[in-house]
């Protein structure tokens, strides 16, 4: 379940939201929406005024979504267990835009994307030790210059550094930090 409380007095329930299985993913507030991915298989669209009210939802289809959302720029994005990085449209989450596929193979997407720059910047649960960086307007094509990471990395966060983000954590299993030029 996905629970609405009092930023007042968080003691207080205000709304919930029952999905079809456990959430894991962290949900994402913006522009008057909540998004949420789901054991399910499904994205989440809520009314952030009362999330008990569902506007939309899409379905991976066959991947458990335990990425967290990221909202830039009008889109959606968000990992699945079935290798993909997905691109929605953020007034109606069933549009899907774009999707890109790790490697071209079943390798979860587990880590939450970050956007810097006009970049999408995210990890997948895989050895293939990369980190990928796609074009935030068209998911669909990778930037040819892989960013190389040196260790097993989990999920990517955005550093700000003042007015724009300049750079990017990535942290691994192994308690290894790197940072990137965004």
């Amino acid at each position: 379940q996905v629970y609405q409380l009092n930023a007042s007095n968080i003691s207080q329930k205000i709304a919930n939201f029952s999905t079809g299985n456990l959430v894991l993913s962290s949900p994402a507030v913006a522009n008057g929406y909540v998004y949420v991915g789901s054991y399910d298989k499904q994205v989440y669209q809520l009314n952030a005024s009362n999330i008990s009210q569902k506007i939309a939802n899409f379905s991976t289809g066959s991947g458990i979504v335990y990425s967290s959302p990221t909202v830039a720029n009008g889109y959606v994005y968000i990992g699945s267990a079935d290798g993909n990085m997905y691109q929605l449209n953020a007034s109606n989450v069933s549009q899907l835009i774009n999707a890109f596929a790790v490697d071209g193979i079943v390798t979860p997407v587990v880590g939450s994307p970050a956007y810097a720059n006009g970049y999408i910047y995210f990890t997948s649960d895989s050895s293939n030790n990369k980190v990928y960086q796609l074009n935030a307007t068209n998911i669909s094509v990778l930037n040819p210059d892989l960013i190389p990471a040196r260790a097993y990395l989990k999920s990517p966060l955005n550093y700000v550094n003042a007015s724009n983000a300049t750079q990017y954590f990535v942290a691994n299993f192994t308690d290894d930090v790197a940072l990137l030029n965004a």
